[in-house]
């Protein structure tokens, strides 16, 4: 999708939960991101996150407001709102989920992030299992994943007024729509919903792109 954005300089950037203390992982990618921008002399920056990158993105601009002109959020949430995340039983899932053969744990990953109608796509189910068997997740990040997200859940966050896009998924079964739509009421976030399960990216591309490029030009105006 970054590819879409001709009209825009994009960066992409992972590697959230990279250290080996999850306490440590948001901060350290804020000094990493932080470092990133200040060295390209970007000035501040329309900051796009996705599911737990949308976290992270809402971490970052609380740290470096003066960064961040936009926020744009793609299956996420406030972290105080993600009340359906227990890091005891999703660390003891992630336990077990890894003694399986790896096709297993395809099947399993994509059956709770894909929407029904998705699944039934078989080309589409076809891509996504290539492109999983070929970068397969390991159980160390999965587990720094989980362990800085309950981490982050427990942090006193101020969130920066700054105008925000939230887009989120009618059949998420990870980030409910009841979880994005708490913060919905707040004067800088606007609300936009799309057809699809968590992984709804990938399921409707083309609407998201529109969606983030309507509302991109609408704020250059």
């Amino acid at each position: 999708m970054a590819r879409c954005f001709t009209n825009h300089r994009v960066y992409c950037i992972d590697g959230i939960a990279d250290e080996e203390d999850p306490c440590s992982a948001f901060d350290a990618f804020n000094t990493y991101l932080h470092a990133f921008l200040s060295g390209r002399k970007t000035g501040s920056v329309t900051l796009i996150g996705y599911s737990m990158g949308g976290f992270a993105a809402q971490y970052f601009t609380s740290r470096y407001p003066d960064a961040i002109d936009s926020l744009v959020l793609l299956g996420s949430c406030r972290p105080t709102d993600h009340e359906g995340f227990c890091y005891a039983s999703s660390a003891a899932f992630t336990e077990y989920l890894f003694t399986l053969p790896m096709e297993d744990i395809y099947r399993i990953a994509t059956w709770n992030l894909l929407s029904p109608a998705a699944k039934n796509d078989l080309a589409l189910m076809a891509t996504l299992r290539d492109a999983f068997l070929r970068d397969p997740p390991s159980k160390a990040a999965c587990m720094n994943q989980l362990g800085a997200m309950a981490h982050l859940m427990h942090q006193r966050l101020h969130y920066p007024a700054v105008p925000c896009l939230s887009i989120y998924a009618l059949q998420d079964l990870v980030i409910k729509p009841t979880y994005s739509l708490r913060s919905g009421d707040a004067d800088n976030i606007e609300m936009k919903a799309v057809e699809g399960g968590h992984l709804f990216l990938y399921e409707n591309p083309a609407e998201v792109f529109r969606l983030i490029s309507a509302w991109l030009k609408m704020r250059s105006r």
